[in-house]
């Protein structure tokens, strides 16, 4: 049987180098990976000139993301290049092809004061510039190519690049003690998982010539935390002596603002590709196992 080409853009990221576990684990399926300096999605001639010699895609996935938060208040082009005009043009090529995309958004697009668990038809009330240009290309990309998946994600940390797990690993060994904000309520996602997901639900998607539910889907670990207790759970498996003091949002003033409250409701994505979700604190133990035989 002949694999199925995927694409898999932004791979020096920390959720596009998680798909290269899963290399093996798919046997049906070609995961090709690709770089700004490979393919800039932000640029039409680029992608016009890397579909012509490279063809024959299934699907692609865009893990290519600005994801300075408080970086964006000022480098406004920037983000909205990356996070907007991206996505565009990734989106007319895929419709042009006529193949799926799967595009990564953020749980900083809801922000609209609910304090239960947010559905995909919820109000979406971007305040930051980082949310505000992840609102925008999501629908964006919806509208220009009808097969898109938008998958909404929280908090997202690995073995890779920086993230807050590495910070708090980095900092427990540096202080004896931290302070982090507690009235953020949200979950963790450990891109790992993220990419697995990704995958399972293009393997639904590419093997029913009818699939039609495409869309919003909201995805995160299981539980919701505070970042508080993350980092407290963080501090406890890598049996750090660092103690973590609670503290107000308050505390931390920051140019881009944050939600206070931006927990999923995951019934959509369990119902419509039955898939078991992985509680948050399993995964984390996983992650901070795993580096600790990176970095010994």
């Amino acid at each position: 049987m002949q694999r199925k080409k995927i694409l898999i853009t932004g791979c020096n990221g920390q959720v596009g180098q998680s798909f290269h576990a899963f290399q093996d684990s798919f046997p049906q399926f070609e995961l090709v990976f690709v770089h700004r300096g490979q393919l800039d999605i932000m640029d039409t001639n680029s992608i016009k000139s890397f579909f012509l010699t490279e063809k024959n895609y299934a699907a692609v996935i865009n893990s290519a993301a600005y994801t300075g938060v408080d970086m964006a208040e000022t480098e406004i082009q920037k983000a909205w290049k990356t996070n907007i005009s991206g996505p565009i043009l990734l989106a007319k090529k895929c419709d042009e092809l006529k193949i799926p995309l799967i595009h990564f958004s953020s749980d900083y697009v809801y922000d609209n004061g609910y304090t239960r668990p947010l559905k995909e038809t919820d109000p979406c009330s971007p305040k930051s510039m980082y949310a505000i240009t992840k609102f925008e290309g999501e629908q964006a990309a919806m509208y220009y190519n009808p097969k898109s998946i938008i998958l909404r994600t929280s908090w997202v940390y690995s073995e890779y690049g920086n993230n807050f797990l590495k910070t708090i690993l980095k900092l427990s060994k540096e202080k004896t003690e931290i302070n982090v904000v507690k009235d953020q309520i949200g979950a963790p996602t450990y891109a790992h998982d993220l990419a697995s997901v990704s995958l399972r639900m293009l393997y639904i998607i590419l093997n029913d010539p009818y699939y039609n539910q495409y869309g919003i889907y909201n995805y995160a670990n299981e539980g919701q935390i505070s970042w508080f207790d993350f980092a407290r759970e963080i501090v406890r498996i890598s049996k750090s002596t660092c103690i973590v003091h609670p503290v107000n949002t308050d505390s931390f003033p920051r140019p881009a603002k944050r939600p206070a409250y931006s927990v999923f409701d995951l019934n959509k994505i369990k119902s419509n590709f039955n898939i078991s979700l992985i509680p948050w604190q399993t995964s984390l133990e996983g992650c901070i196992k795993n580096l600790s035989l990176i970095n010994p």
